[in-house]
């Protein structure tokens, strides 16, 4: 089933809507219940066709998503005046994280230095590794999921993924092992307390000022 814009529905601010917003700010302060209207019937999915980038969900589909994407979308009420008997509501992702790993991804730019397009992505696994759906900043009109996202909906109808990147080739692999060693020396680096040197240590426990495990 696809959606579309219904025909007493404003032109102009349906436009600026979908292509001005779900861009991962949040709209549920503002935001009115659009009017929507099936454009097209067909076999029936668990994710409905309207615009690229939009996610838009039926109740059943919503009541399986939700304990999993719930903290990292706004769902958006749509008005149901025209499609009687069909509850859906849209997805706006809100959960943009710095995840482009920038030496690794292919990049356009435009002439004044800011990114165009991205011919390859390649993500930092220990950004993305939790975060079942998000949106990276240089490109907020695109979704993108995990692998718990997709092994979750894997056999719903409606919603095709697009492979952009794999943690799990040799190079990869390699690359995501330094990432975590690198993030576990950081995590090792802001818990050390005070460093000093042996005679310094010496001297405050010789003066009570310090506790040493096995020393009565």
């Amino acid at each position: 089933m696809m959606f579309s814009r219904a025909s007493n529905e404003d032109d102009t601010a349906f436009s600026d809507l979908f292509l001005n917003h779900f861009n991962g700010e949040p709209m549920a302060s503002w935001y009115k219940p659009i009017k929507l209207t099936v454009q097209k019937k067909r076999k029936k999915h668990d994710f409905p066709d309207m615009l690229p980038g939009v996610l838009i969900l039926p109740k059943k589909t919503r009541a399986i998503m939700e304990p999993l994407i719930g903290p990292y979308v706004e769902f958006l009420d749509v008005d149901h005046s025209e499609i009687q008997g069909i509850e859906i509501n849209l997805a706006n992702v809100t959960n943009v994280i710095d995840a482009l790993d920038y030496d690794h991804s292919e990049l356009t730019y435009f002439t004044s230095g800011r990114i165009s397009g991205i011919k390859k992505v390649s993500f930092h696994l220990v950004k993305v590794i939790n975060n079942p759906i998000f949106n990276i900043p240089e490109n907020k009109a695109h979704i993108y999921v995990n692998d718990e996202f997709r092994d979750l909906v894997i056999k719903s109808k409606g919603l095709e993924f697009e492979k952009v990147w794999d943690s799990e080739n040799d190079e990869e692999k390699e690359r995501v092992r330094k990432q975590q060693y690198e993030a576990q020396l950081a995590a090792i680096e802001q818990s050390k307390g005070t460093e000093v040197s042996f005679d310094e240590a010496l001297s405050l426990v010789n003066a009570g000022k310090v506790n040493c495990n096995g020393m009565k």
